[in-house]
């Protein structure tokens, strides 16, 4: 959490499925810190082998779509490049049944301080 601009750090996620059944069309919305850039290697490995259906990036997420989540945890990896010098929060990140937003799950945002 303590970073040098141009520095990258390594993300894990993991999505849990809380019930005894598999879990359709499950959305994830991945909080991103403001300043950084997402580094997709990870994440276009995870949509060609499978694991995930697809992914789109937004200024402050990462939106992680699942044909479905097993009961399994599901860790899904990506890096963060620091941009610049700053003390920020990633937002809260999110998932959700894509037809039932009601059924969400939630995680804090860690903080980031990225000194010049």
């Amino acid at each position: 959490t303590s970073l040098e601009v141009n520095d990258t750090v390594g993300v894990q996620a993991t999505i849990t499925n809380n019930t005894s059944r598999a879990l359709p069309m499950v959305l994830v919305d991945l909080g991103l810190p403001p300043g950084f850039t997402v580094l997709t290697t990870d994440l276009d490995l995870a949509v060609s082998s499978g694991l995930i259906e697809r992914y789109d990036l937004t200024a402050r997420q990462i939106m992680v779509y699942l044909e479905k989540l097993e009961s399994e945890p599901l860790l899904l990896k990506y890096g963060l490049q620091a941009r610049y010098p700053l003390k920020v929060k990633a937002p809260d990140s999110t998932a959700s049944l894509y037809y039932d937003p009601e059924t969400k799950g939630s995680a804090e945002g860690e903080a980031f301080e990225v000194q010049d």
